[in-house]
């Protein structure tokens, strides 16, 4: 009898613990990103959807520069670009960018000697172009560089680094905010991503997509804006393995387990 039983409890044991292993345990597949691409060496192609740019608004921070045949003539208007690109923001990789040409609240710029340039409802192109025009007033064929320094890229959840990132760059794409972040942690979902986007009328548009296929190279939302939010969530591995509380038990009961079978032996003998 006690051999019978003690058979049946080890029996019982086994299958807890490999259920538990299996609600816990995550499998290559769900971590995969991009799988429905074919494991070939034949090139294939994938078309993405087309880049809008986005306009200047009211608080946006600009970074000028004039370049001239003269460095000294436009040094006053180059130094309010100077930052310090070495403090990162909330854990990311781009810096404080406070220095710069802040667009005030009737959509203007200021630039030392050149004078006030109105460039609200602009894009980057457009603006360096009207940026030059009147910049050609002042001096000798000037080449303008513009770039938006407050592009503000926030993510949360499960990658290696959560925190808002500054991006000096127009063109933002989903891709590019997980490397800056880390990539996804063994515990973040691939499949169910949520984006917060923040829109002029003072709402907020609510997405959710998955990475683990090509969709969302083809959707509007792979690239990114302005005060993006991305949310990756924990998949239910996370749980178990988080769960202090479980876990303690999990012990307990492995204990118990063990003082009983070891009874059982003691008593058949």
């Amino acid at each position: 009898m006690y051999k019978r039983l003690s058979k049946w409890v080890l029996i019982c044991t086994l299958l807890i613990y490999i259920c538990i292993g299996f609600s816990s345990c995550l499998s290559l597949k769900q971590i995969r990103l991009f799988r429905d691409i074919p494991d070939t060496t034949k090139i294939s192609s994938i078309q993405l959807p087309p880049f809008v740019p986005a306009i200047i608004h009211v608080g946006d921070i600009l970074y000028v520069s004039i370049i001239t045949t003269d460095p000294a003539a436009t040094s006053s208007i180059n130094a309010a670009n100077l930052i310090n690109t070495s403090t990162p923001v909330g854990g990311g990789s781009g810096g404080t960018n406070a220095e710069g040409y802040l667009v005030d609240s009737k959509g203007n710029i200021t630039l030392p000697e050149v004078g006030e340039i109105n460039v609200i409802g602009l894009t980057i192109e457009q603006a360096r172009e009207v940026i030059k025009k009147s910049a050609a007033g002042f001096y000798k064929n000037p080449v303008v560089i513009l770039k938006s320094k407050n592009l503000r890229i926030t993510i949360l959840g499960e990658v290696q680094r959560p925190g808002t990132f500054n991006v000096q760059n127009e063109k933002v794409t989903i891709i590019d905010v997980l490397a800056y972040s880390g990539d996804f942690t063994v515990y973040g979902r691939r499949d169910n991503i949520l984006l917060m986007r923040h829109n002029d009328d003072n709402t907020i548009s609510t997405i959710r997509f998955s990475v683990q296929d090509t969709k969302i190279l083809k959707s509007p939302y792979y690239y990114l804006q302005d005060n993006d939010v991305l949310y990756i969530e924990p998949n239910p591995g996370k749980a178990y393995s988080s769960d202090v509380i479980f876990n303690r038990n999990l012990s307990y009961f492995s204990l118990a387990v063990g003082l009983f079978t070891t009874l059982l032996f003691l008593l058949k003998r």
